[in-house]
């Protein structure tokens, strides 16, 4: 997902956030500021990561291949996509998102 300001990296394992740069701000390197830590794959937190209850369920919705639904719409100034990921069926109940 991308704007004129930043730039989010999103995985469709958990959904999670893999990359955050804001464009306006650059670090040492001259490169666009990254919000999310290098070392986050290897501690395996990521920014706005899910979590349950159950931790059975944390694991579950963080290592499963989620599919990404991307469309269109617009709001009262602007318009905007939207994106939601899908978590499929489970015993039980239908799918959430």
């Amino acid at each position: 997902m991308e704007t004129g300001l930043f730039r989010i990296h999103l995985g469709n394992r958990g959904a999670r956030i893999l990359g955050w740069e804001l464009k306006r701000y650059l670090d040492d390197t001259g490169k666009p500021l990254e919000l999310v830590s290098l070392a986050a794959p290897k501690l395996k937190c990521f920014p706005l990561d899910l979590e349950f209850t159950d931790p059975k369920l944390t694991e579950q919705v963080r290592s499963g291949q989620l599919p990404l639904l991307r469309w269109s719409g617009s709001g009262s100034t602007q318009s905007h996509d939207t994106l939601r990921f899908v978590v499929p069926d489970r015993p039980g109940g239908g799918s959430q998102s």
